[in-house]
């Protein structure tokens, strides 16, 4: 897994903001680790893709609506969160959070041709190149609601895809406790979110119509939690729908 200085590093590169005692370290970084090199090549081939993006690609009420939803968290520590028996403090965001995933998303989900819904492998590949690997899935029915969600695995990134049709809003809360996962990015591909708020270990949306989005997952190799499942619960109205279970394999 790269660590956190070394996607700060390579982001700073891609910016022109590196010092050259930086670019060293950088370098240093990269020549002990392939997936760190990836990452690099990744980031490179978006950041040429973005410059040579024509400016008419992205409609003017883009901007506006990434304005309207992105609420930063305060400076000072949140409330604890209420709504949600047992959830962590969650902050609140609108839009995607990682600022590379979300300008992959963002020009994926407005060009032309991606009028019709996308296809999530195709995007998820813009940020980690190579074949994805089902690791585990599950599906429901009922009478006015269905879904279903799945684990992919592409390369070292993990990522949980999320699809759900229903008549009433439903809300979808995801617990990472007892595994090593943690909360990465998000990734809207479908329609907009009602709410979407997360924590290191745990989601919580609220779904209504028909949606499909995908969570981008990293794990954190210094906890000692084992690879447990992660769960997810899906309610309407306070009432449980639906519970089920992925198993990550790595």
């Amino acid at each position: 897994m790269i660590d956190e200085r070394t996607r700060e590093l390579i982001n700073g590169a891609l910016d022109g903001e590196l010092t050259d005692a930086e670019l060293k370290e950088m370098d240093q970084n990269l020549a002990m680790s392939a997936e760190a090199r990836r990452y690099l090549a990744g980031m490179s081939d978006l950041d040429s893709f973005l410059k040579n993006l024509p400016a008419e690609a992205l409609p003017d009420e883009v901007h506006g609506n990434i304005l309207r939803n992105v609420t930063l968290p305060a400076a000072s520590a949140p409330a604890p969160h209420t709504s949600r028996a047992g959830m962590p403090v969650l902050l609140r965001y609108g839009f995607a959070t990682a600022a590379g995933l979300l300008l992959a998303v963002g020009i994926y989900r407005y060009m032309p041709q991606a009028a019709a819904p996308g296809d999530l492998e195709q995007m998820i590949g813009t940020m980690a190149p190579g074949n994805a690997v089902a690791i585990d899935t599950f599906s429901f029915e009922s009478a006015d609601v269905g879904g279903s969600a799945s684990l992919h695995l592409r390369d070292d990134t993990l990522v949980l895809s999320i699809t759900i049709d229903s008549v009433n809003p439903i809300d979808i809360d995801i617990d990472f406790a007892g595994t090593s996962l943690e909360f990465e990015a998000l990734a809207k591909t479908d329609n907009d979110l009602e709410s979407f708020e997360y924590a290191t270990r745990a989601i919580s949306a609220r779904s209504r119509g028909r949606q499909n989005f995908a969570v981008v997952l990293q794990r954190n190799a210094a906890t000692t939690d084992k690879d447990g499942a992660i769960r997810l619960d899906f309610t309407s109205n306070g009432i449980l729908i639906h519970q089920g279970t992925l198993v990550p394999r790595w």
